[in-house]
């Protein structure tokens, strides 16, 4: 990823799918003892952020929110439009650092 990404772009997305993971837990024991949930907007704004692969690990770990059809949806729409924004940073960049190597 050198050169197409900051340097910092692997620590920023590990700690966004860490948060994510995170939140799923807490949201998951909550629904278990009945208290206060966290919304699913919550949810998915933080994975359209890059928490998309915390999110999806903790989906299969806890069993948490992957069988709601709806949820579902929107949480695949959130990894598409956040994969599509990386790549999109990433092509100017890669666009550049190919003509450089050209000259």
């Amino acid at each position: 990823m050198h050169g197409f990404l900051p340097l910092w772009f692997p620590f920023v997305y590990l700690a966004a799918n860490l948060i994510v993971f995170l939140y799923y837990y807490q949201d998951k024991a909550s629904a278990l003892k009945n208290n206060w949930r966290t919304p699913e907007n919550t949810l998915h704004w933080l994975s359209l952020i890059g928490g998309w692969g915390g999110a999806y690990i903790a989906q299969k770990i806890f069993k948490h929110k992957h069988k709601k059809q709806s949820f579902m949806f929107t949480y695949k729409l959130t990894v598409l439009i956040n994969c599509l924004v990386i790549i999109l940073y990433s092509i100017p960049q890669l666009f550049i650092h190919t003509l450089t190597l050209r000259w």
